[in-house]
């Protein structure tokens, strides 16, 4: 059976992203419509990299960033690299909701592994300011579904009310920018 934890760089890049959505909706937004919108986000993964040994450093492959929408409240997508461990990301969807100023719905879909039989399946989850709901598989039918229209469908389902939690953990929420200054201070 794998390790239980998450590779540090993954998980904590996540945390950041989903943080940057959730602290301030409004310059998430900016940062990643904007045309270097995907530069920047690379540079969120160094930074993140930059704060462990090299040993335990992931490589990017597989990183990328879709903004929908217009640039005030886009829908935002990020691609992570494979995950190799639980609770790793496949992807991350943010989700701008409704007022003023802008706020985001962030979720993931993350590898699970059920601790029993060490069989790999997905969850979906929604990180909050406060927590990590998770919401188990995307559906029923396929646990091990990670595709963005499993993903998606799930998410509809937990927007309009018909999914249900089945366990919130407590989480904090981080700021990214001292490491990003930190690493653009080290490649100066």
């Amino acid at each position: 059976m794998e390790s239980e934890s998450p590779r540090r760089p993954h998980h904590r890049f996540q945390l950041y992203v989903l943080s940057e959505a959730l602290l301030d909706g409004p310059r998430f937004a900016a940062k990643y419509s904007a045309s270097d919108g995907a530069a920047q986000l690379a540079e969120l993964w160094n930074a993140t990299n930059a704060e462990f040994p090299d040993a335990e450093r992931v490589a990017s492959e597989g990183l990328a960033l879709e903004a929908h929408g217009g640039p005030a409240s886009p829908v935002v997508f990020v691609m992570l690299p494979r995950p190799a461990k639980r609770t790793e990301a496949y992807s991350i969807a943010l989700i701008p909701t409704a007022g003023t100023p802008l706020q985001y719905r962030s979720f993931t879909i993350e590898k699970a592994v059920l601790p029993k039989t060490g069989e790999s399946l997905v969850f979906v989850i929604e990180t909050t300011s406060s927590g990590r709901e998770n919401f188990g598989p995307p559906t029923d039918d396929s646990a091990n579904d990670w595709s963005r229209g499993a993903f998606v469908t799930a998410i509809l389902e937990i927007c309009d009310g018909k999914r249900q939690p089945m366990s919130v953990t407590a989480t904090d929420l981080v700021d990214p920018a001292p490491s990003l200054a930190s690493y653009r201070a080290s490649t100066i």
